[in-house]
């Protein structure tokens, strides 16, 4: 396993993919990543802005509940809302939060 601070080539991955994904690509664990970030204060990359979000995908958001539309867009409940918040979107359908 190498150390985050011995790879320069690495830094510059900080904040622009998860860091879950730098932690498979360089072989460290989560909280070494995130520690490093941390101290050099570069914000987590944001999945929610990266996604690509198709129009037919942001139709169902509001229209259907957050549970019946994670399945169908293959996604966690939790990102659902998160996207559909962040749009302004209100949820229309029952039992949705």
């Amino acid at each position: 396993m190498c150390e985050l601070h011995e790879a320069p080539q690495h830094l510059s991955l900080l904040g622009t993919i998860s860091d879950g994904e730098l932690t498979r690509r360089i072989d460290l664990q989560t909280s070494t990543v995130f520690l490093k970030r941390s101290s050099v204060e570069i914000a987590p990359s944001s999945p929610l802005c990266a996604l690509k979000w198709p129009p037919p995908d942001l139709v169902l958001l509001g229209k259907h509940s957050d549970q019946e539309v994670a399945p169908l867009l293959k996604n966690t409940r939790k990102v659902i809302i998160k996207k559909r918040l962040k749009l302004g979107i209100k949820c229309h359908a029952k039992s949705s939060n």
